[in-house]
């Protein structure tokens, strides 16, 4: 699943939050033996190695820069638009939150206007004659008493170019009319004063203080902002509640501002407490009223600013009001597909690792495979031995996508009732250490310290355990210490993703997961893939689109990916208090690629699904392997590697290709997954919403597969499994895999001179048995077969 989207917990000016869902794939068992808890007494001496000294630092080092990388800071609502005051070196920049209502800004806007001042509510209706003080101006208007489009509106009537409406401490208090409901002139009392409400308009474990109730003035009902502001506003002792506040209490007050609230200790003093002045979202109201102009709204903060700087500039300031500048086309979309691309091209190309280093040492040693040997079976001295992550392969065949699709719908609908999100970050962190160890930690370590004189010591060596030896203990410490790190961060860090040791630590482990999955789980047909790539597809978007009607309009995969869905308070809640309970999910699964937004204030991530890698990378990989293991036979038959024959399955007659094209299915695969992939990207711009990748890549890989194997009419080889893969078993390791037990081959050639003529001779008879079953679809793949066994 591909995803762009800005940060979930931040809400633009329209509050279009997107949420993001991934496809997963479940973590396999372990395949690779466990590290033993028991070592040999020379072990102990390790402990005042200079390797472990060095092992030491690392890990000191990697977890220093969990705390040397500072996080963003998550806003609930965005500014989306800035006003740029003045000219010249004395103009400033402000961000303001736009409206949803009214004219819409561009970020080239270069227009400047008159900022003009009104303590007027503008809760009146006006009209065009009202006042020409205001037109061909940005009027700044205070919150309160109407809504955001009603001042708007009145503010356009008198000619207004945009306004901009400032918060202020007295648009927290009103009057409660109910009591005085059919009364021709009600009266009003302090009793009747609606006072802001705790947490939402302030907080006093903030900031608190039993200011005299002598010092404020309520008349005229409910606020007087004109005496109470100034004592109650400011960074000195000018402020009754920095001054009544105990010890340094007040410094956690970051607006400097404090509400009275209705709670009184004692007869002569009044609770205040620290106000919040956050950026506020301007909806609209049920009004027909059309507003045209621009509308933004500034903090109380920001409104003194601009009030000062108006009435300090006897002649006049212009503003400039216009949209925040962010890229049309994210950076970060193309820097994930590159690193998709990357991924699934490594991981396909190294399970294919082994077929290549025996067609290097054939190149090598051109006589090797003339020479007999008692080592292996059939008399066949072995090029290689298996490489550790496929000493236990699992060839998949059709009956597993149905294993497939029980499994992963059951572990996702246990996850979506029983919401057991961490245990999967749990599993993914366990499994993704041991895949970095085996793919970057030991080998680069082995390498390194063997370059700088280590030696290799064997501590263990059991049939139950394994090899073990110093070197693997040293990767060992590094891989889990980096593991539980990210695991560390994941279940305690609030919004983990804002740190960049985080989610390149995710992606370095998301990459080294999906080679080693590549490199233990393989097809051998495209019959397989075709299966298990069309059950993909078809679970994922049963799963996204058609549960939200079985499930009360709630998406099974959406919900899950996200780890229950985005929070259920209010955005601007959970900005205050990102603890609470409510705020908590929306924190996507970690079983992604994410890439932070380059150059884009709106924060969040481009994210690239692991299930997007390996479901096409298990054909890329069937793909390379085919390809390596075509010129592997024909080098091990008597050609060279610039020349080699390959004999190819059921195809025309006997037909030797030349091993010169090698690459020949896996290079345009490896082309049509990233126009797959790119295409997914485009359409993520273009529609404005996340998409499922698999959408994309399943017909852009499977079928060109499909139409090279036509082309060089192998399609039927292809589709029930290429007989070669299992020649190229016995060449490499000295005896064919486990499937060849069959008397299908029963020896690879041994001597070049008679390499061609058996090859054909095995496909010969190959072709003959399946002549009845063959003839069909070859007939239908190529018309220029003449005989039945093609």
């Amino acid at each position: 699943m591909l995803r762009n989207f800005p940060n979930e917990q931040t809400v633009p000016s329209k509050l279009a939050v997107r949420t993001v869902r991934r496809e997963s794939w479940g973590i396999r068992k372990q395949q690779q033996k466990s590290l033993g808890t028991t070592c040999h007494c020379q072990s102990f001496s390790m402990l005042h190695n200079p390797v472990m000294i060095v092992s030491a630092r690392i890990c000191a080092l990697l977890l220093l820069l969990l705390f040397c990388v500072s996080p963003k800071v998550v806003i609930a609502i965005l500014p989306t638009s800035e006003l740029v005051v003045g000219e010249g070196p004395s103009s400033y920049t402000l961000l303001a939150s736009q409206a949803s209502f009214g004219g819409k800004l561009s970020d080239d806007n270069e227009e400047s206007f008159f900022l003009k001042f009104t303590d007027s509510l503008l809760c009146e209706n006006a009209t065009a004659s009202s006042s020409t003080d205001y037109e061909n101006s940005i009027l700044l208007v205070p919150r309160g008493d109407c809504t955001y489009q009603h001042k708007a509106y009145q503010a356009q009537t008198m000619g207004a170019k945009a306004i901009i409406i400032y918060n202020n401490l007295a648009s927290r208090y009103s009057i409660n009319t109910t009591n005085h409901e059919g009364e021709k002139y009600p009266t009003y009392s302090y009793q009747d004063i609606i006072f802001p409400e705790a947490y939402n308009d302030y907080d006093c474990e903030k900031a608190s203080a039993d200011i005299p109730t002598s010092a404020l003035e309520m008349t005229p009902l409910p606020y007087n902002a004109d005496h109470n502001d100034p004592i109650l506003s400011g960074d000195t002792d000018s402020n009754l509640c920095r001054r009544h506040s105990s010890g340094d209490s007040f410094q956690n007050c970051d607006s400097k501002r404090c509400l009275v609230t209705s709670y009184a200790p004692n007869e002569t003093h009044t609770r205040a407490c620290c106000a919040w002045d956050l950026h506020l979202w301007l909806y609209g109201d049920d009004s027909n009223l059309a507003v045209n102009i621009p509308a933004v709204m500034v903090t109380m903060e920001q409104g003194q600013q601009l009030i000062q700087t108006i009435q300090t500039e006897t002649t006049g300031v212009k503003a400039i009001l216009k949209a925040r500048w962010k890229p049309m086309y994210n950076p970060s979309s193309f820097l994930v597909w590159l690193l998709g691309i990357a991924v699934a091209t490594i991981a396909s190309y190294y399970s294919a690792r082994d077929y290549h280093y025996g067609i290097s040492k054939l190149t090598r040693e051109p006589g090797r495979r003339s020479r007999r040997s008692s080592q292996g079976e059939n008399g066949v001295e072995p090029l290689a031995t298996r490489n550790p992550m496929q000493e236990e392969t699992v060839e998949l065949e059709p009956i597993h996508a149905l294993g497939f699709l029980v499994m992963s719908s059951s572990s996702l609908l246990i996850l979506f009732y029983f919401k057991v999100y961490s245990f999967v970050k749990v599993f993914y962190a366990f499994g993704c250490s041991n895949a970095v160890i085996q793919v970057i930690l030991y080998p680069i370590l082995s390498k390194t310290l063997k370059r700088w004189g280590f030696q290799e010591r064997t501590l263990i060596d059991s049939a139950s355990v394994g090899k073990l030896s110093n070197f693997h203990i040293l990767s060992g410490v590094l891989g889990y210490a980096w593991g539980m790190s990210w695991l560390y961060m994941a279940l305690f860090v609030h919004h983990p993703e804002t740190y960049t040791f985080y989610w390149m630590s995710q992606d370095i482990l998301g990459a080294c997961m999906c080679i080693v999955f590549l490199s233990l789980v393989q097809i051998n047909s495209i019959q397989v893939a075709t299966i298990m790539l069309t059950v993909s597809f078809l679970y994922d978007i049963f799963f996204v689109f058609v549960t939200p009607y079985l499930f009360k309009g709630e998406s099974v995969m959406v919900t899950v990916a996200t780890s229950g869905g985005p929070p259920k308070k209010d955005p601007l809640w959970c900005e205050k208090y990102p603890y609470d309970d409510g705020c908590q999910g929306g924190d996507p699964l970690p079983m992604l690629f994410a890439v932070p937004r380059l150059f884009d204030y709106q924060g969040g991530s481009s994210l690239l699904g692991l299930g997007d890698i390996v479901l096409p990378g298990l054909l890329l990989s069937f793909a390379a392997r085919f390809d390596a293991a075509k010129a592997l036979v024909g080098l091990a038959s008597g050609g060279n590697r610039q020349q080699a024959t390959a004999i190819v399955d059921c195809g025309s007659s006997n037909r030797i290709l030349d091993s010169a094209r090698r690459g020949y299915y896996f290079v345009p695969l490896v082309i049509a997954y990233a126009i797959g992939l790119m295409m997914a990207n485009v359409a993520v711009y273009v529609m404005e919403m996340g998409q499922p990748a698999l959408l994309y890549l399943v017909p852009c890989t499977l079928g060109t597969m499909i139409y090279l194997g036509w082309q060089q009419h192998e399609l039927l080889a292809l589709w029930e499994g290429p007989k070669v893969l299992l020649m190229a078993d016995s060449i490499v390791y000295g005896t064919a895999s486990t499937a060849a037990s069959d008397s299908t081959i029963e020896q690879v050639p041994q001597r070049a001179g008679e390499g061609v003529e058996a090859e054909q001779q095995i496909r010969e008879s190959d072709c003959a048995d399946d002549d009845d079953e063959a003839g069909p679809l070859l007939s239908q793949s190529t018309d220029t077969s003449t005989s039945a066994q093609n």
